[in-house]
C-alpha cells in the first residue's frame, strides 16, 4: 500500500501533473518489488498516456515522465 499527501505546491498544479506525480511516486515506492517487471497502469487521462509515451513541452511534466521511465 502507498499513500502520500500533496504539498500546497502540488495541490496548485494541474490534474495531469498530480496524476503523473502519483504514478512516479508509487513506482519509486515499490521500486524493489518492481525490478525486472512489466508495469501496467490504467487511466482515463489521455494526456498522461501521450506524455509518458512521447514527452511534454512543459518542463515539470517532462521531468515526471522521465522519472517514470
Amino acid at each position: 500500500m502507498f499513500h502520500e499527501n500533496c504539498s500546497d505546491f502540488e495541490k496548485a498544479q494541474s490534474s495531469t501533473f498530480r496524476e503523473l506525480l502519483a504514478i512516479s511516486l508509487s513506482v519509486k515506492a515499490f521500486v524493489e518489488s518492481l525490478k525486472a517487471q512489466t508495469v501496467t497502469w490504467f487511466t482515463d487521462n489521455q494526456n498522461i498516456i501521450q506524455i509518458v509515451n512521447s514527452g511534454s513541452k512543459t518542463p515539470a511534466l517532462q521531468e515526471l515522465a522521465m522519472d517514470i521511465h
